[in-house]
């Protein structure tokens, strides 16, 4: 039987602003620190940034870390030391598997503000090459929840971790949709409101699900959702904690 929780929008971390950022953390991060709230599965962050215009994150290091962006809005610049560089747009996703280590930049260099979330997932495979890719999905995610990542399925992007699987849809009409079956379900109201078995999601507001089998989501005009199927085996076999 399925289990639902949630985490709402107000009780999101508000990550310590600079002038330039203006981060929400869903999850434990950057010193904040909740019980029961490191992260759901191998799912470990899901942060919901604003990015001033012209600034962004210097270089800094990853290492053994599956880590998706999505943009929401604006653009983003991302390179590396391994010869990568790409600039993400709305209906783009981004990976990164860090594998043995990655220094990577993310960069907002046009004028208006950039908003995008950005996931990490523990991986199952551990010191792995490093690997980037980039795909543009717009034609899929149209109201409908589009496979834009999974190491379980056959998707655009592949990621070191067989049971995980990154959904997402953005609607100009309401629309029931069937949720993917996992043992731990999480989604994400990026803009907009759902409804999953009476519970009502809005803006910035999380579901935390266990055992998703044969659950529904009822999503309403002018939202955009976002949803990992994942379990917690990767996090089991390296006794991570964070």
């Amino acid at each position: 039987m399925s289990t639902i929780n949630m985490i709402k929008a107000e009780e999101r971390f508000q990550g310590s602003p600079a002038f330039w950022l203006k981060p929400a953390h869903i999850f434990n991060f950057a010193g904040h620190h909740r019980p029961g709230r490191s992260g759901f599965g191998d799912l470990l962050v899901v942060n919901d940034d604003w990015v001033k215009g012209k600034n962004g994150f210097g270089a800094h290091p990853h290492h053994d870390m599956e880590i998706v962006t999505w943009m929401l809005e604006g653009k983003l610049d991302h390179e590396d030391n391994q010869g990568n560089k790409g600039t993400i747009v709305y209906g783009e996703a981004q990976q990164m598997s860090a594998g043995s280590g990655v220094l990577h930049s993310e960069f907002n260099h046009e004028p208006e503000d950039a908003h995008l979330l950005q996931m990490w997932v523990l991986p199952d495979v551990i010191r792995a090459e490093p690997r980037y890719q980039q795909v543009n999905v717009e034609d899929k995610i149209k109201n409908n929840l589009a496979l834009i990542a999974s190491g379980e399925h056959d998707a655009p992007i592949h990621l070191h971790n067989n049971k995980a699987s990154f959904y997402a849809g953005v609607f100009d009409e309401d629309k029931t949709e069937s949720l993917p079956g996992s043992e731990k379900l999480y989604i994400y109201v990026a803009e907009g409101s759902a409804t999953v078995e009476s519970n009502e999601g809005v803006t910035g507001d999380s579901f935390l699900i266990e055992d998703s089998e044969n659950l529904n989501i009822e999503i309403k005009a002018g939202s955009h959702i976002v949803i990992w199927a994942i379990d917690s085996h990767a996090r089991e076999a390296s006794n991570f904690a964070y």
